[in-house]
């Protein structure tokens, strides 16, 4: 529903949607629900094009805490919801409250030769 780009940018304003994301994305690590957490970063994906997120926003801070986690599959969904973030808009956002640890965590990332993280 939310790949195409009306639709994305129709429900991105529903605050529901946000906090559901949130919830899933906040559940224990369990390996029952790591495709529904999947799922969830894939949605977040479509719908950040259209969003503008303050470094104090619930969506934004879960998706910083994604790259804290070791699945491969997380931390390049949430490095690719979060560079997506209002690229659809006409105002810039800035990606702030950036913690240091996680800085160096995607500089050392991006010294892997992994066509994935290139993209």
């Amino acid at each position: 529903m939310v790949t195409l780009q009306d639709n994305a940018h129709f429900v991105s304003d529903l605050q529901p949607l946000k906090d559901l994301i949130c919830i899933i994305l906040r559940l224990p690590t369990h390996n029952s629900i790591v495709e529904l957490k999947h799922m969830a970063l894939e949605i977040t994906e479509c719908l950040t094009p259209y969003m503008s997120l303050g470094s104090d926003d619930p969506l934004y801070q879960v998706l910083l805490e994604q790259l804290k986690s070791t699945d491969r599959g997380m931390i390049l969904g949430g490095l690719r919801a979060l560079g997506r973030i209002s690229m659809k808009l006409a105002n810039t956002n800035k990606l702030s409250n950036v913690p240091a640890e996680t800085l160096e965590n995607i500089t050392r990332w991006l010294q892997l030769n992994d066509d994935d993280l290139m993209d």
